[in-house]
C-alpha cells in the first residue's frame, strides 16, 4: 500500500501529466515556466523553471508543486503517449522508492 505522500505525488503527477500534453486547462498550463534547450524536440521532455519565492507559504502553490514534481520525473516517463501508461509507471516508480526506503 502507498504511503500518503506518494499517493499525493502520484495524483499531483498524473494531474501535471494531463496539463502538460494537452495544454489544458489554460489557467494551470499557463502557470508552468519550461526551461528549453534546443536538443529537446517535445516541451514535455524540458524541465521546468523552479519559481523564486520569498516566503514558506508559496513552497505549497501549484506552481512551485508542480515544478518540483515534473523535475522529479525520470526522463523517460515524460514522453509517454497515453496517460494510463504514466500512472502505471509511475506507481510503481513510487512503490520501488517506498520500499527502498523502509
Amino acid at each position: 500500500m502507498m504511503k500518503m505522500s506518494a499517493r499525493r505525488k502520484l495524483h499531483l503527477a498524473s494531474l501535471l501529466f494531463g496539463v502538460v500534453t494537452t495544454q489544458k486547462p489554460k489557467y494551470l498550463f499557463d502557470k508552468l515556466v519550461w526551461r528549453q534547450s534546443k536538443y529537446l524536440p517535445r516541451l514535455s521532455t524540458y524541465p521546468l523553471c523552479t519559481p523564486h519565492h520569498r516566503t514558506a507559504a508559496f513552497r505549497g502553490s501549484f506552481k512551485y508543486a508542480a515544478t518540483h514534481c515534473w523535475n522529479d520525473l525520470p526522463p523517460p516517463f515524460r514522453v509517454l503517449r497515453t496517460k494510463q501508461q504514466f500512472i502505471n509507471l509511475i506507481k510503481k516508480h513510487l512503490m520501488h522508492i517506498q520500499q527502498s526506503t523502509c
